[in-house]
Parts: C-alpha cells; structure tokens; sequence
C-alpha cells in the first residue's frame, strides 16, 4: 500500500512539473490554473483543452485533470502533426478558392475581349494578330490556373472529371490557337510586302485618242522597276510556319479527344450548363476541324512552291468586264503575267490589253472555235485567250484559258486569277477617288465602269501598242490599276486589311475565283468550296441560270434579270421544275451612253442556258414573249444537261420571257427517316439575277414546320403547303434544304 501510495506521488510531481513553464521547450503548460481568464471567472485560457482551470466550479462535477488520463507519446504527436496538416490544407484550399474565382473572371474577360476581336475579322492586321495574340497567351495562364486549383481528388469524382477535361480542351484549343496566329504573324508582313511593292514603277503614259476636249493632256511617269524591294520570305520563316501549323494540328486532336470525356448531363446538374452551350457550339466545328487540319497541312507544305521558293511561279490575272458577261464573269479585256519567285512578286503587276496577244500587231491568227463552244459565234475563226472562259465552271474556264496561253505565247503558268469589278470597287471604297494621270475624270467607285467605258468608246478601236505595254484604248485600264495598287501601298495597317478581308470575302461570292495546276491545293480550294467549281452535289438537286453576252456591247448592267421557279413532285420522288426567266432591258443612262447611241450600238445579244444535273430530263420549253429574234441553241457543257435559247437583238425598253419545264429523278431523299429535298443554286460570277424559288409538298405530305431560314410561307398561304425562298440578287452559291411530313 505504501508502495502504490509512492509511485502516485511520483506521478503527481512529474506532472506538476510538466504543468510548470518549460524553459527549454517555450511551451506554456500551466493551463491548470484557479485566474480568470477573459471575461468568465475560471475559464482556461485561449488554446487550453475543455475542462482546464476550473476549480471553481462545484465540487463533483470537476471534469479529470489532464494528469488523471493517459495518452501514449505517439498519439500526441500524431494529433500535434494532424493539426499542423489541417491548419496548412485549410489554408492552402482557402487561397485556390480565391485564385480560382480570380482566374475564372479573367478567363471570362479573355474569352469575350478575343470573340470580339475574331468577330472584327481584322486577320490581316499584324498589330491586331499581336494583341490577339497577347489575349491568348493571358487566357492561356489563366486555364492554367483554374487546372492547377482543381483540387487532384476532384477528377476521380465523375464530375471533377468532366471539369478537368473542359479545363484540357479549352486549354489545348487555346495553345493551337496560339500557334495558328504565330504562323500568321510570320507570313503576313511579306503578303502585305508583296502588296506594298506593286506597281512602284510605271510605264510611260502615251495621250488618249480623244475626238472631244474632255482628257487633257498626260504626262509621263518617271521610269523605274517594279521589282521588290523589301526582303522576301526566308525558306527559314516558311519551315517554322509550317512547324506552328503541324503543332496546331496536333493540339487540336487532342482537343477533340477531351471532348469525348466530357459528360454534358453532369455539368448541367451542377450549374455549369453555360459550358454545355459553349460545348455545343463548338460541336458544330468540330466534325470538320479534322478537315480544316489536313487543309492548312497541305497548303503549307505547297507554300514553297506556291511562292517560288526553289523556281519561279507564274500566274495569270484577269480584270474581267461584267458589263460585258462572259460564262465566268465577264469579258477578259486585260491580262497580266505574274511572276513569284523567293517570296517576291517580281516585276510588279502590269495589265495589258488581251488583243496584243490575241492579235500581235493588229493580225488575229486564224483559229476556229472549239467545237464545244460554237454557240459562241462572235468571230468563228478567230477564237482566241479572251474568248476562252466560256465555261461557268470555273476550272474549266482556266484550263482552257491556259491551254489558249501557251498556244500564243508558247509558255506554261501554274494558275489562273480572275476578278470582276466589285473587287476593285471595294478596294475604291477604302481608297477614295482615283486620279489617273491624264483623265480628267477621277475614278470612284460609283463610277468606275462609267469611266473606263466612255474612255474605251472614246479612243475606238485604235489597236497600236504603246509604251505602256497596252494598246491606246485600254491604256486607262493599266494606268488605273497601276494608280490604285500604289494607293494601297499607302494605306494605313488597317485600311489594308479591310481591303484584304474584303478580297477574301470575294471569293465566296465569286468575285474572285483563283485555280492552281498544283493538285492538291486546288483540292483544298473544292473542299473549301470557293473553286467556282458547278458540280452538282449527290443527292441533291441543283440549279444554275447563265448569260454570256455574245454581242460585245456594255448592256449587261442594265438587264433586269428574274428567275421564277416552282418545284412540285411526283409519285415517284421526282422533282418536277417549272420556271420562267425575264430580262427586262432597262433604259439606263451612263456617262457612256450618248457616245453608244451616237455610234448606233443598241442591241443586246444573249445566250441563256440553264444548267441541271446530268440525268434531269427536259419536260418542255419555249418563247412566251419575245419582241426580237429568239431561238433554242446547242449549248452544252460536260457533267450537266442544259437548256440554251439565244436572244438576238434585244433593245433597250424591251423584255423577254422564256419558259423551262424539266424532272431531276430521285430528288427527295431520306435521312433519320424524314424526307428531305435539297437544292443547289449556283451564282454565276458577275452577274445580278433574282430568284424566287417555291417548293410544294408531295402528295399526302406537308413541309415541316417551323420553316426553316431562309425560307418563308407565301402571303395567304396555308402553313405546310408552300415554301418560298426570294432574293433580289443571289450573291453567293447557295444550298437550300427543306423537310416533309407525312399527311
């Protein structure tokens, strides 16, 4: 009994020496204490565990003291480590929160301020292309962030997963993006440098021919070469091109592989249903980003070629005149060579009058038309380079166009450009007015063919080659160009690239069409649809309202031209089409017109083909109305069946109906089990027809509803039983597709 009555002594000693100040360890253990602490007599002090210090409360209900319970070595110091873990976790959770709402909001700034800037579409801005490329590169930090807050448990959660896979993939688009306009800043400047170099040098100006008083004298420019000046494109530059390209490509596969990881139901239980429409959105691209990949690699890899990089590259280029209409939009009046070589367009551009090529010295060789096209009978034995786009196909055009080339200057080129005067409008509409040294009429673009017209009628026929490489009529042309390119060169960075976007633009609506010899990336162009390609698509219908003006007058502008058409369907799925064309020959007065009447040039004559898909069988055509001559002609063009009528000397307040009734067999087709009718209307480049387009149901069927764009009900028409698509001009190929169901 002693002996138990020793051994607590000794503990209770022990443990008041523990409840002492420690000196060695700094620790304060004297939490055993009858001082007040605060406000309430015999609480323990701040920190001390429940039940210290409280002597004074009653007898018989004092808790133990810590030295009357027994904790092993280990177990204080694991709760000791514990502690410390929690208070460092808690705090470090704390500050992922704030930093991940931080860098949410930023992202969120990044993503709208670089939607505005790719909606402004200023691609060809190099000062534009570095800020977007600043906003990339801030939101990229910003992903990095948010995925670096994501605590690493959550993506083993089915939700965290879904939100670390969106924080991947918006990552990975972003990075390829940043690649894709690295690329462009290192190609840019030299395109804009090849644009810069244009034209800085002129040919000598000879005096038009005038029977007038109206052009005054013209002086003459200072002799020069138009060749570069500036450094061209380094095999250097293009090599890390195509390595931002090739990485991009890459990024953005992994991309659409995150995207199959993302569960859109959850992200939608948990508030984050924003992201599902954002992630729709770009569901609709990206079926064809895998296309669009392949496309830039392939483009890339013929960049050393296209810019001539090892051999000169030639080309052709066109300024047609869609006053006068040919099948690919307009007469080729002038041409010029185009040379690359190491990046730079050498020599500058010069247009040349078609005739000193087509006729050297006034002589035109005799060459008689292609069988083909005899329906082009202007001059039947004389058939030359400008007569040679009288295919709406635009590849068929060119190569005809090459082949007529070299035949008369016996060399080969690798492509073929060609631009209507919208173009040159455009680029007249950022520019302002243009001078042209020895005209007293400025050049604007409300004018422009007014002006180049009356010059044209004004000089007559007077052929001689003149100093300025072109003949004395179409010198205007030439020195217009030349004035007009070097005004370019002056523009400010962002005046250029409005011009630029709106050259792009043109080549969906065909007002400029580019083929190349090289395969492939003539392929890119068919894939990316702005060929000027006419192939009919399988499975659906398809329609295409051409003019070729075989009368060599200006009246094109002044044709109003309507195409009505009613698309009905039989019992077995054929589309029965029942249309009218009218030309209305408006009397319009331009600053050329006295100068026309004066040398009695009053007609107007067409060729009209309808161009169908190849199996489509002609049900019925004719004349309505007709004041002047108007008969079927033999027109046809490979892969289509097509209905031709020439309209003979059409004057100027006259009008002209025709009729075409034609089946294009199988057109409804079905897909996910509902019937669907497609079809294709093609533009023809330069020209401004009116469609009006109206679809009836099948027996038993109605169109479904609601409508869809661009599509209307007729006015006192019963929903489901007509469908009408109207245009005043039709500017750009169009696919319309509609849907029926059963009654």
């Amino acid at each position: 009994m002693s002996d138990q009555r020793g051994r607590q002594r000794r503990i209770d000693r022990e443990w008041d020496a523990a409840e002492r100040y420690d000196y060695r360890d700094g620790w304060d253990t004297d939490w055993d204490t009858d001082r007040a602490v605060g406000d309430v007599p015999g609480s323990a002090p701040y920190g001390a565990p429940v039940g210290f210090g409280t002597r004074a409360v009653a007898r018989g209900k004092q808790p133990r003291r810590l030295r009357d319970r027994h904790f092993s070595t280990r177990l204080v110091v694991t709760l000791a480590l514990l502690s410390i873990i929690m208070g460092f976790c808690c705090t470090q959770s704390t500050l992922s929160v704030v930093d991940a709402v931080a860098a949410g909001r930023d992202a969120q700034t990044q993503v709208t301020i670089i939607e505005g800037m790719l909606k402004g579409g200023n691609y060809f801005d190099t000062d534009h292309l570095t800020e977007l490329q600043t906003h990339l590169v801030t939101l990229d930090g910003d992903l990095n962030r948010l995925q670096h807050d994501v605590p690493w448990g959550a993506s083993y959660v089915p939700v965290g997963s879904s939100v670390a896979h969106l924080l991947n993939m918006a990552s990975l688009m972003v990075r390829a993006g940043r690649y894709g306009v690295d690329a462009g800043l290192i190609l840019l400047p030299h395109l804009k440098a090849i644009f810069s170099d244009i034209g800085s040098g002129s040919p000598t100006v000879p005096a038009p021919t005038t029977p007038t008083a109206t052009p005054t004298a013209t002086p003459t420019a200072a002799p020069g070469s138009a060749n570069s000046t500036t450094a061209g494109v380094t095999m250097d530059e293009v090599t890390r091109a195509q390595q931002d390209i090739a990485a991009a490509g890459a990024l953005v596969q992994q991309a659409i592989a995150e995207r199959q990881q993302i569960n859109d139901g959850l992200l939608n239980r948990v508030g984050l249903g924003k992201f599902v429409t954002l992630l729709a959105k770009v569901d609709t691209v990206t079926p064809k980003l895998p296309t669009y990949v392949n496309y830039a690699h392939t483009v890339m890899n013929a960049l050393p070629n296209l810019l001539g990089m090892s051999a000169p590259e030639h080309f052709l280029l066109f300024d047609m005149d869609s006053d006068e209409l040919r099948p690919s939009g307009g007469f080729m009046g002038n041409y010029a060579l185009l040379t690359i070589q190491g990046g730079h367009l050498v020599g500058g551009i010069h247009l040349k009058d078609v005739i000193t090529l087509d006729c050297p010295n006034g002589v035109c060789p005799t060459n008689p038309i292609p069988a083909t096209y005899a329906w082009m009978n202007i001059d039947p034995q004389h058939f030359g380079m400008r007569d040679s786009n009288l295919s709406p196909d635009f590849p068929t055009s060119a190569q005809l166009v090459m082949q007529q080339y070299q035949r008369e200057s016996g060399q080969k080129v690798d492509g073929v450009i060609m631009i209507t005067p919208e173009i040159i409008k455009d680029i007249l509409q950022v520019t302002g007015a243009i001078s042209v040294p020895g005209f007293s009429q400025s050049v604007n673009a409300k004018n422009l063919q007014d002006v180049i017209h009356y010059y044209h009628i004004l000089s007559g026929n007077t052929g001689g080659t003149t100093s300025a490489g072109t003949t004395e009529r179409k010198v205007i042309d030439t020195l217009l160009g030349g004035a007009l390119l070097q005004k370019f060169a002056t523009l400010d960075a962002t005046k250029q690239s409005t011009v630029m976007r709106q050259i792009v633009q043109g080549f969906s609506t065909k007002d400029v069409q580019v083929y190349l010899t090289d395969p492939q990336v003539q392929a890119v162009l068919v894939g990316l649809k702005v060929a000027s390609s006419v192939a009919m698509p399988p499975g659906a219908d398809g329609l295409m309202a051409t003019d070729a003006n075989v009368g060599a007058t200006y009246y094109n502008s002044d044709i109003k031209e309507t195409v009505a058409d009613t698309i009905t369907f039989d019992q077995n799925g054929n589309a029965i089409h029942d249309a009218t064309i009218t030309y209305q020959f408006q009397v319009v007065e331009h600053l050329y017109t006295p100068l026309l009447l004066h040398g009695n040039i009053t007609w107007y004559n067409d060729v009209v083909r309808i161009l169908t898909p190849a199996d489509a069988k002609l049900l019925d055509s004719g004349v309505v109305k007709c004041p002047t001559s108007c008969y079927p002609v033999a027109a046809p063009e490979q892969g289509h069946q097509v209905w031709s009528i020439r309209i003979q000397n059409l004057q100027r307040g006259q009008t002209v109906v025709l009729h075409f009734k034609w089946m294009a067999p199988k057109a409804l087709q079905t897909v996910n089990g509902t019937e669907e009718y497609s079809l294709q209307l093609y533009r023809q480049a330069g020209n401004h027809i009116s469609y009006t387009i109206t679809i009836r149901p099948p027996a038993k069927s109605q169109i479904a509803q609601p409508l869809p764009t661009p599509f209307k009900t007729p006015a006192k028409t019963t929903p489901g039983t007509a469908a009408v698509y109207s245009i005043p001009t039709l500017t750009k190929d169009t696919l319309l597709t509609i849907s029926f169901n059963g009654s």
